[in-house]
């Protein structure tokens, strides 16, 4: 499936801190395998845009995929939570960290 930097939470960025809450260990998150031909790693929308050819997508097409899946993610996100059975904290935790973090919004 081609998700692209919407949702962060990959191998071992994630940790809980001292709080007990789940937090990041940095800014921006890469993948372990490259997302673009070039080697580029980083979980930024305007790379996975730009890496769309690579999932034999048009850039076009990836465009409208992500602006879906961030009006779906933005839209359905407590719902969603909510159905994990997360609790307020946890919910309000994630957000804009693991997912929709802002700097997926970064330009490349």
């Amino acid at each position: 499936m081609w998700q692209c930097g919407l949702t962060r939470v990959n191998h071992a960025e994630a940790f809980l801190n001292d709080s007990g809450r789940l937090g990041r260990k940095d800014s921006e998150a890469s993948h372990p395998k490259a997302i673009t031909r070039e080697g580029d790693h980083r979980s930024i929308l305007e790379v996975c845009v730009e890496a769309a050819p690579v999932f034999h997508l048009t850039k076009s097409e990836a465009a409208q995929i992500v602006d879906k899946m961030d009006h779906d993610l933005r839209n359905n996100w407590t719902e969603a939570a909510y159905a994990a059975r997360l609790t307020a904290g946890q919910r309000e935790s994630l957000w804009e960290s693991s997912i929709l973090n802002p700097a997926i919004y970064w330009p490349k």
